[in-house]
């Protein structure tokens, strides 16, 4: 894994990591959850998309709940005061 950080390498990376622990895995995953980054979940070519090609049952996509109640801190610290009151506090 030492290319660039495509979905393709990523995938490459996922599924042999997969098979070598459990390899009827195809058969077996059910879902994932994930970030929501383009680069996991693109409709063509995210990693969900081409690791869920590879499964014999349709699978389930999640977002990580924790994922997201952190980006909406984020944006929330962020739209107060440009986010300085955070510093101020942490200083």
């Amino acid at each position: 894994m030492f290319g660039r950080h495509t979905s393709e390498n990523f995938t490459k990376l996922l599924v042999k990591l997969l098979s070598s622990l459990f390899p009827p895995w195809p058969k077996k995953l059910l879902g994932v959850s994930t970030d929501g980054e383009p680069l996991n979940t693109g409709r063509v070519g995210g990693i969900v998309t081409k690791l869920f090609r590879k499964l014999e049952l349709p699978g389930i996509r999640v977002w990580c709940a924790p994922h997201q109640l952190d980006m909406v801190v984020k944006k929330v610290i962020s739209d107060i005061d440009g986010g300085d009151w955070v510093k101020l506090a942490y200083s």
